[in-house]
């Protein structure tokens, strides 16, 4: 009897280890599935999407090629002219591509476009450049009638918004900087909202507004350099105005001595309002040519009323050029 029970046990154990070995050999198989999977997902991953990162913080966005590049010729461009490039792996293994100079608001909103969720609600004053520069950039035209839409509106509500939006586009050739700059009048121009753009949108104003006279367009200079000198706590005088402006003072527009608009002012009046800022100094009349009008409204002001010129073997010299001394402070001789 104990002999039947052992070649029993004996017999069930050989049935349970042979089980076990089919369990192990079919977790091995599932194993090996599970990997094989993985490897899988890991390069159809790798083969359907690309990362993008956008902006100088390179914040980044998965998208599928694929997708995206039936949507869109531009960017199909160049997703495959970065992979025809030796490969620059990233997070995941992806391979990237990288736009700098775009904004990630933008973006957002242009991948939306493409994807068909995007709505114009989306648009507001923060995201509206950034998102018309994507665009502009992609060439998707409906975004960015859309922007220029929404641009319009904006400004017919709230026309100081202009130096918002000329500050941010900066100097483009794209539509929006004339649209910014037709809404820009005199008053505009004596605004907290002026007083507060940087240099290069003064800049861009002083030399393409055409909508105001050149006694408000040199105003608009003037205490917009007056307003920088008080931030910066330095006293209000020539010199500093001079130096906050540098290279401005070459748009400084002189009104027409023959025009027959009688609502313009004349130039006799635009040299007493000038040269009293102290920006303007009478080498800058000189050299357009009203050294003689200058001359005799401020002869006080010179020691020759006419500066002596001589020609050496076809130059000017300047060493040879006899200046009019000026005063220091031409306010206080007005």
């Amino acid at each position: 009897m104990m002999s039947n029970v052992n070649e029993e046990n004996g017999s069930a154990e050989e049935i349970g280890n042979e089980f076990c070995s089919e369990d192990t050999e079919f977790f091995e198989d599932v194993e090996e599935n599970i990997s094989i999977n993985n490897l899988t997902n890991e390069i159809l991953n790798q083969l359907t999407n690309i990362l993008i990162l956008i902006g100088p913080l390179k914040v980044p966005f998965v998208v599928n090629k694929i997708e995206v590049s039936m949507r869109s010729k531009v960017l199909a461009a160049h997703i495959y002219e970065q992979i025809s490039l030796p490969a620059t792996k990233s997070i995941g293994g992806l391979k990237e591509i990288s736009f700098p100079y775009l904004d990630p608001s933008g973006f957002t909103i242009f991948l939306n476009h493409l994807n068909h969720k995007y709505t114009f609600e989306e648009l507001n004053e923060e995201n509206i450049i950034a998102t018309h520069k994507t665009a502009n950039f992609f060439g998707e035209n409906q975004l960015e009638e859309d922007c220029i839409a929404f641009i319009e509106e904006n400004l017919k509500k709230h026309p100081e918004n202009a130096f918002k939006f000329l500050e941010q586009e900066g100097d483009t050739v794209t539509r929006i900087p004339r649209k910014c700059l037709n809404y820009i009048n005199s008053t505009l121009l004596e605004s907290d909202q002026f007083f507060n753009i940087n240099f290069n949108t003064l800049c861009l104003i002083l030399r393409d507004i055409d909508n105001v006279d050149e006694l408000a367009h040199f105003n608009a200079m003037h205490h917009w350099a007056e307003f920088v000198c008080i931030k910066k706590c330095q006293p209000i005088n020539g010199e500093n105005l001079r130096e906050i402006l540098g290279d401005a003072i070459n748009y400084v527009r002189f009104p027409n001595t023959y025009s027959f608009n009688t609502q313009r002012p004349n130039m006799e009046t635009f040299i007493l309002i000038t040269v009293a800022s102290g920006i303007l100094t009478s080498q800058n009349f000189y050299n357009i040519g009203y050294g003689d009008l200058f001359a005799s409204m401020f002869p006080e002001l010179l020691t020759t009323t006419i500066p002596e010129i001589v020609v050496h073997s076809d130059e000017v010299k300047d060493e040879e050029i006899c200046r009019p001394n000026e005063a220091e402070n031409f306010g206080e001789l007005l």
